[in-house]
């Protein structure tokens, strides 16, 4: 009995308790054991309590007979058991892990980080934990999470949960952009990684009790030659400098309350008219401004946010948060999101703040909106009606004066190797002053396509050529600045006719560089926006090649710097080209 009882335990322990090993191992890797750090080489067998980390830019592999385990850069990795289960745990304190375990292997792990514990069964997925929170990712699949409150969710196939301080959470859709970047950060062997040009930071919560409390900011500066275009005025420099530096305080998480001030300071000395000379203009400014203020609660699967919010939608055509800018705009509104089987329903509607000054940050214009999202990223359809108000009509026949209702959809995605966005509005001006001022009524329509291609050459870059068609009566309301070039001589998609092709491609595994020539027209010499002072269809603006640099210089700190040049049309007599550069570094703390 003693020799069939020893030979369970022995049978026991041997399915229980897994038998890790490095497989590949790229860059620095270090393993402590015993508090001691050991040489490394692949096939070494990990043990109970040991501790593995990865430098910035290695990589490590494990493998567990067919079970196999993938750490990224910058990641601290250890193996426990479980105290409860005859389980082993795989704990990631820090960074990120994609792991592959199959069917029936999952009872021998616990996934962990400091927020959640995992189990799994027969499935691909990605764990990454930072400290703005923790992030898990099932590829294919299931695996079902515990927070450390006891909440019990299942992660299927296709779905994302991430769990931060100050957040409620909730489960949505991996972005195939995003798949592509952990598979990337995780891999060896795949395609190296794009770092986005439209990533943003997450804020960085510091948890004081029921409080949260961070700081975020961008710094910007431009300076650029000769941007008046004309040969005799001389080379003069048109430089700004912008900062946007904001605090701000939560209180609860489900239920909670959350107030962000903003500080903006501006210096510039800049002209974006192009076939005419203008007076150099310098204008120093600061403010002092309530970004947003809004009372957040959820009832019954519905979430009701009330107060001073960024809205931004899409790309930022209609509505945006507009960062690059002087004048960050927030709306008083009421948003209400409900989902629906994997659909997702927002209805917006905000009054509008009548200042005579949009410096302090509010919108002034009326918004009614409803969007619904499609599940699996499928993209969305939306109607937004704006009301530009009647208090300042006349003043400037491109924003004030107008009711415009929007009929929009929006879908980005990535199949295989390609990936693609497609944008298209239908604007119906219910009340519409034309360039003369008077009042009418018009339509506008824009279309604003992308389509991309990661190739193998040039370290597996990314291709891609865009066209933008808004037609003359169309009004891109609060669209951010620099979406149409680095110089922002062509600043809005409307009146506007627009070729780009482009390159971006990796440097490392955080930087990327971003090269891009750009072809304009003005559609027409009645639309509400002109570039040009010539008469006619489709007026030659110029072109405009700009080379920009991204860096993700951690999880706290992005930085852009860039190039770019403009050649103006060349029916202008006694012009010439324009260049400058930019910077931008966003941070939080």
């Amino acid at each position: 009995m003693r020799i069939f009882a020893f030979l369970i335990v022995a049978l026991t322990a041997s399915q229980t308790f897994a038998e890790w090993k490095l497989q590949r191992i790229q860059g620095n890797l270090e393993l402590i054991r015993n508090g001691q750090s050991i040489s490394t080489s692949p096939k070494l067998e990990l043990k109970t309590g040991d501790i593995v980390k990865t430098d910035k830019g290695s990589r490590v592999q494990l493998v567990d007979g067919e079970n196999q385990l993938w750490l990224g850069p910058g990641s601290t990795f250890t193996i426990q058991e479980s105290q409860i289960s005859k389980s082993q745990v795989l704990n990631l304190l820090y960074g990120k892990m994609r792991a592959v375990i199959q069917k029936g292997e999952g009872r021998k792990y616990r996934f962990k980080t400091k927020s959640v514990v995992a189990g799994v069964r027969g499935t691909e997925f990605f764990m990454s934990s930072e400290e703005e929170g923790d992030f898990v990712c099932t590829l294919e699949g299931e695996v079902q999470v515990t927070t450390k409150e006891g909440d019990k969710i299942s992660v299927t196939e296709g779905k994302g949960l991430r769990v931060a301080k100050g957040e409620n959470i909730k489960l949505s859709d991996n972005s195939p952009f995003l798949v592509q970047r952990w598979i990337a950060e995780t891999d060896f062997d795949s395609e190296p990684l794009l770092f986005s040009s439209s990533y943003q930071l997450n804020y960085r919560k510091h948890e004081l009790g029921p409080f949260f409390t961070g700081l975020s900011g961008s710094l910007y500066y431009c300076d650029s030659i000769d941007k008046d275009f004309s040969k005799a005025s001389g080379d003069n420099n048109y430089k700004c400098f912008r900062s946007y530096i904001t605090p701000f305080l939560q209180y609860g998480v489900k239920d909670r309350l959350f107030f962000r001030p903003a500080v903006v300071t501006t210096n510039t000395e800049m002209s974006i008219k192009i076939d005419s000379v203008p007076e150099k203009i310098g204008k120093s400014a600061a403010a002092f401004t309530l970004a947003e203020a809004f009372a957040e609660l959820e009832r019954g699967g519905w979430d009701f946010k009330l107060g001073y919010q960024d809205v931004e939608w899409n790309d930022g055509v209609l509505l945006s948060r507009r960062l690059w800018t002087l004048e960050p705009t927030s709306h008083l509104a009421l948003r209400i999101n409900k989902e629906f089987n994997d659909w997702e329903l927002e209805l917006l509607g905000g009054p509008g703040v009548e200042d005579k000054f949009i410096l302090n940050g509010h919108s002034h214009i009326k918004t009614l909106g409803a969007k619904i999202s499609a599940p699996s990223n499928m993209g969305n359809i939306f109607v937004l009606h704006n009301d530009f108000g009647e208090w300042e009509a006349g003043k400037s026949p491109y924003v004030y004066g107008h009711e415009i209702v929007n009929y929009g959809f929006y879908s980005n995605n990535k199949i295989s190797k390609w990936d693609y966005q497609l944008s298209g509005i239908y604007q119906k001006h219910l009340v519409h002053h034309n360039a003369n001022g008077d009042k009418g009524s018009a339509a506008g329509s824009m279309l604003d396509i992308t389509l991309g291609r990661q190739t193998q050459w040039l370290s597996s870059s990314r291709i891609f050529m865009r066209y933008l068609l808004a037609t003359k009566n169309f009004i891109s309301v609060l669209e951010d600045y620099y979406k149409l070039g680095a110089a922002n001589i062509t600043s809005f998609r409307s009146n506007l006719s627009q070729w780009r092709l482009g390159l971006d491609t990796p440097i490392r595994d955080t930087q990327s560089l971003k090269i891009e020539y750009f072809y304009s027209y003005e559609v027409s010499d009645k639309g509400f926006v002109r570039q040009l002072k010539g008469s006619g269809e489709n007026l030659f603006i110029g072109w405009e090649l700009d080379a920009l640099h991204y860096w993700k210089i951690n999880s706290h700190l992005n930085f852009i710097n860039g190039l770019w040049y403009f050649h103006p049309s060349l029916h202008q007599p006694g012009s010439d080209g324009a260049y400058g550069w930019i910077s931008r570094l966003d941070f939080t703390l």
